[in-house]
């Protein structure tokens, strides 16, 4: 079983960030639960690049689209299936959102690095379009 990384030793400032899966994730499991160590390069908004990484576990609702767009497959409750996804296809994925500092949920001492607010380079320009579409004036 792997063992987590203190998520307090090394915290990202809190705030905007773009996001790039650079590597192919570390598929992990404990008991027939599986999870993923993903690892990115972030970018603030004043263009400075980290290395940054995140455990996603399929549970997890706000990375259901990012597995889906790899090819996991949702079982009857709608929840990503990692053993049938070919964790690569995360690699190069590129999205935005935000790192905010959250209490662990078992040890409130401990904060981590959790993303939120996620939003795919497509929803993205979708949000865009319908900007664009309600500042037109109709004349």
């Amino acid at each position: 079983m792997a063992v987590l990384p203190d998520p307090t030793l090394n915290l990202v400032d809190e705030g905007h960030y773009s996001f790039k899966v650079i590597a192919e994730p570390e598929v992990h499991k404990t008991g027939d639960k599986k999870w993923l160590i993903v690892k990115f390069d972030i970018t603030d908004t004043e263009g400075n690049t980290r290395p940054f990484s995140d455990v996603f576990f399929p549970s997890a609702e706000k990375y259901h689209k990012l597995l889906f767009i790899a090819g996991a497959e949702a079982d009857e409750k709608g929840i990503p299936h990692l053993s049938n996804m070919d964790t690569r296809e995360l690699v190069g994925i590129e999205f935005e959102g935000d790192i905010e500092h959250i209490a662990d949920k078992k040890d409130p001492n401990k904060i981590r690095d959790t993303i939120t607010n996620i939003v795919l380079e497509d929803e993205k320009i979708s949000m865009t379009e319908e900007a664009a579409e309600e500042d037109e004036v109709p004349f």
